[in-house]
């Protein structure tokens, strides 16, 4: 039922098997000269003891590592099913999709009544398509890939109007069924951008929504059921952690890549963007991880090294990330040796990874939760250097596996500060409501419109109150196409407030500061040198 014992890995996640050598006999020992056969089995005997004896403690560690995460795990495990019991391992949407629903997998014990596509309506006007991944990491139905890929062909070959295409991977807590709540705010934001004038003037809005089983122990909607649940819900972070970086597989990067070209192989001028929340951004950090370098270098090769690279998305966002950074620190390494320029350049980044200084989640949990699995770990010390880095210091490598890229101040880049403090004084809900209220923001028009020549800059609007920030690059820092930036609680209020009208606002400026202010273009091309 829970992932939750398993062998022992190390910090990069191989399987570590136990073992203890009876005979180690170096080969080369019989070409020493000098040395008579009774010499070597002595030396053979002595060295066979000492490998023994370092083996044996090695192991020892290993052995108490196994047996603390066992102990742990049991409780937690022993606790999740005391007060929680799971959620289904079990895809929520078939209908539309499916030319045989008596043969879906679906609900234990019933029918999923939701649908996997909605088209466009007076109400809603936007298309929204779901995919879902099962514990795993595979696709509970490859029809729900197919169908949505169709649709956004149809959209993007037969509209006037280029394809918008936003595809969202939701984080812990959260799944693909209309009860929780990152469904309802991701179709708020869709609304918003479809009903922005410029946007709709120019674009057909489309979202997939790629669902996963980031919620594992239902309950916990109201107060009293929030502090009954709160134990089984932090418990599931293991598990949860686990699942997320096996769904970070070849399904997930075929779901990205097949809706990007859909959407651009008819429509020259559809814009992207991807967004994963909190182990969504893991999942969606980790599938790119591989596939960008991948994706630049042969681009580069199929035209002789002259060509200019296509990334699969204008904008990729990682929203308060639960992910290690030691994804953030390769990726950064590699835009920073191999240099970008041209719509992709440290000026226009690539990806932009937003923490906010209210998530405790990935602030303080995150490194407990991190900190066992690394105790034992092996780790080397990192030079960073002033030519690459921006300043000349010493990081010792598990600083990157026990914290996220934003609240590691090796790698924040940048930092939202106020501009007019003394007008938020006056405010007592900086953040304002979520999207799913459908609420009128005005700020989140202005910032897609964006009448100031300094892009970094953006405004919210709490209590009519127009509160003005600025986006500050740090200082002694070697910006990349990559920004790590720390935000603080007026714009995100904690780990799950991604959805409030404050961190909206922030999100249409991040989009306007990617496309250059641009009201439509193509989609993003750069070219990169060799690496250093």
């Amino acid at each position: 039922m829970y992932q939750l014992f398993g062998s022992s890995r190390t910090a990069a996640g191989e399987q570590i098997q136990l073992f203890i050598l009876g005979n180690v006999i170096d080969p080369t020992q019989f070409l020493q000269g000098g040395l008579s056969q009774s010499d070597l089995r002595v030396e053979q005997h002595a060295n066979t003891q000492s490998f023994g004896k370092k083996t044996m403690s090695a192991t020892f560690n290993l052995r108490v590592q196994d047996l603390v995460t066992m102990v742990v795990r049991s409780f937690l495990a022993s606790t999740l099913i005391l007060f929680g019991g799971c959620t289904p391992n079990a895809p929520y949407r078939d209908r539309n999709v499916l030319s045989d629903p008596s043969n879906f997998g679906g609900y234990i014990g019933g029918k999923p009544q939701q649908g996997s596509f909605y088209g466009r309506t007076d109400n809603d006007p936007y298309n929204l398509a779901f995919i879902e991944f099962d514990e795993k990491g595979d696709f509970w139905d490859r029809e729900q890939l197919g169908y949505a890929y169709e649709q956004i062909g149809k959209l993007s070959r037969n509209s006037s109007k280029p394809p918008l295409l936003f595809i969202y991977i939701h984080g812990w807590q959260n799944n693909a069924s209309d009860k929780t709540s990152d469904v309802a705010n991701f179709r708020g934001l869709l609304s918003r951008l479809a009903r922005n004038s410029q946007i709709s003037r120019n674009y057909e809005v489309f979202g997939v929504y790629l669902g996963w089983r980031g919620l594992l122990v239902p309950g916990g909607t109201g107060p009293f059921s929030q502090a009954f649940y709160f134990v089984p819900h932090e418990s599931s972070f293991w598990s949860r952690k686990n699942t997320a970086t096996r769904v970070a597989g070849e399904p997930m990067s075929e779901a990205i890549f097949a809706m990007v070209h859909a959407a651009r192989k008819s429509s020259p001028k559809a814009r992207t963007v991807l967004i994963g929340h909190s182990f969504g951004a893991l999942v969606l950090e980790k599938t790119l991880a591989q596939a960008l370098p991948a994706t630049f270098y042969a681009q580069e090769d199929s035209a002789g090294g002259r060509s200019k690279v296509l990334p699969p998305a204008d904008m990729i966002l990682l929203l308060n990330s639960a992910s290690e950074s030691i994804y953030a620190k390769e990726l950064s390494d590699m835009f920073r040796r191999a240099h970008f320029t041209g719509d992709i350049s440290s000026r226009r980044p690539l990806i932009l990874s937003i923490t906010s200084d209210g998530d405790t989640a990935t602030g303080n949990l995150f490194p407990i939760g991190t900190a066992l699995s690394n105790a034992f770990g092996t780790f080397r010390e990192y030079q960073r250097t002033q030519k690459f880095d921006g300043a000349a210091t010493r990081v010792n490598q598990s600083r990157f596996f026990t914290t996220t890229p934003g609240w590691n101040d090796n790698l924040i880049s940048h930092r939202v500060e106020c501009l007019n403090p003394q007008d938020l004084k006056l405010v007592t809900n900086p953040n304002g409501n979520q999207a799913a209220s459908a609420s009128l923001d005005p700020a989140f028009n202005i910032n897609l419109s964006h009448p100031n020549a300094n892009l970094l800059t953006f405004c919210t609007e709490p209590e009519g109150h127009q509160i003005w920030w600025e986006i500050r690059p740090e200082n002694n820092f070697k910006q990349t196409p990559y920004w790590i930036i720390k935000v603080p609680k007026e714009i995100i209020p904690d780990h799950t407030g991604i959805w409030f009208d404050s961190s909206l606002d922030m999100m249409a400026a991040l989009y306007v500061i990617t496309t250059d202010n641009q009201t439509t273009s193509s989609p993003r091309t750069a070219t990169m040198t060799a690496p250093k």
